[in-house]
């Protein structure tokens, strides 16, 4: 095995050798003021504008794009907190006011876990037909197994709530509460 060839000369300056004209214009008489490798009219421009213009511009576009991003995801940003305060009040079992901050959400959630603290603040506040038809546009949705478990909890609540129903007056029937069972989908 050969040694490989010497690399040719390098026309570029030695690291250690000092520069022999400006670095932005190419004059070859350097500022007195200060030990930068440029000339006094360059060294005055770097003085009036520290920051090339494509900087200022890109900072300028990131600003507008971040204030723009805030400015569209506040109403988003609000309903999360209310929906946040929402659920501190369901956990507190405060269900009036919990079922009535739920319903102004669900336009906005309706994912799975929403449906499910809606449905129970309504059924726990006495709005049993908003709780059955919150349950009914849960069919067919995967769900985890602790949503699946709350889901069969208040079906259960709202079967033995018809039958408590049934058993005081069997002369007058209900119209039955229409609940579909849901399934773990795997």
């Amino acid at each position: 095995m050969s040694l490989p060839p010497p690399l040719p000369p390098s026309s570029a300056p030695e690291p250690d050798a000092a520069p022999k004209a400006c670095v932005n214009c190419g004059s070859i008489r350097f500022s007195t003021q200060t030990k930068l490798p440029v000339c006094e009219p360059c060294r005055v421009a770097m003085i009036k504008h520290p920051f090339p213009f494509w900087v200022i511009l890109a900072s300028a576009t990131v600003t507008l794009l971040l204030l723009s991003s805030m400015a569209l995801s506040r109403e988003r940003f609000h309903a999360a907190l209310h929906l946040a305060t929402t659920k501190k009040l369901a956990k507190q079992e405060r269900w009036d006011e919990a079922y009535e901050n739920y319903r102004g959400l669900m336009a906005v959630h309706s994912d799975t876990e929403s449906l499910l603290d809606y449905a129970e603040a309504a059924f726990n506040s006495g709005h049993k037909r908003e709780a059955a038809q919150a349950l009914d546009t849960m069919a067919g949705r995967r769900v985890s197994k602790d949503e699946e478990r709350r889901y069969n909890t208040l079906v259960y609540k709202f079967q033995l709530e018809q039958q408590q129903r049934q058993a005081l007056v069997p002369v007058m029937p209900l119209a039955p509460v229409n609940v579909s069972p849901i399934r773990l989908n795997p």
